[in-house]
C-alpha cells in the first residue's frame, strides 16, 4: 500500500509545478519580455482569443484592465481580469455606448479650438 504522505501534489507529479493558465497566456503575449503587456500586445491577445477590438474599444479595454493607469498591463492586473467569466464581454462597447462616446468626442473637439486635447478657460 502507498502512503499518501509519499504522494506529491498533482501539480508536482511531473517535475515543476504547473503555471496557471493566466500566466501562460500573459507570458506568451508579453513579446518584449518586460513583464508588461502594452496595447499592441493586448490587442493580439484578444484577437487570438477570437475577439476583435477597434481602436476605440482597445482604449476602453485598457482603461478597464490597466487598473493603475500606467499605460501597460502587469500580470496582477491581467490575472484579475482573466478570472472574470465575462472578461471579453466587458471590453466591447455596444452601439449605444459607442454613439454616446462619439458624441462626447465630437463636442469636445468642437470646443478644443487649438486641438491640444485640453480645454482651457479661453476655449
Amino acid at each position: 500500500m502507498v502512503s499518501k504522505a509519499n504522494v506529491p501534489p498533482m501539480g508536482m507529479m511531473f517535475g515543476k509545478p504547473k503555471k496557471p493558465l493566466s500566466r501562460i497566456i500573459f507570458d506568451k503575449h508579453d513579446e518584449s519580455g518586460d513583464g508588461k503587456i502594452d496595447a499592441s500586445e493586448f490587442r493580439g491577445l484578444v484577437y487570438q482569443s477570437g475577439y476583435y477590438l477597434n481602436d476605440e474599444e482597445l482604449k476602453q479595454a485598457l482603461t478597464i484592465v490597466d487598473s493603475d493607469g500606467n499605460g501597460t498591463i502587469e500580470y496582477n492586473e491581467f490575472a484579475a481580469w482573466w478570472k472574470q467569466d465575462d472578461r471579453f464581454a466587458a471590453l466591447s462597447l455596444d452601439d449605444e455606448a459607442m454613439a454616446a462616446r462619439q458624441e462626447a468626442m465630437d463636442t469636445f473637439q468642437k470646443y478644443d479650438t487649438d486641438q491640444n486635447g485640453i480645454l482651457d478657460r479661453s476655449e
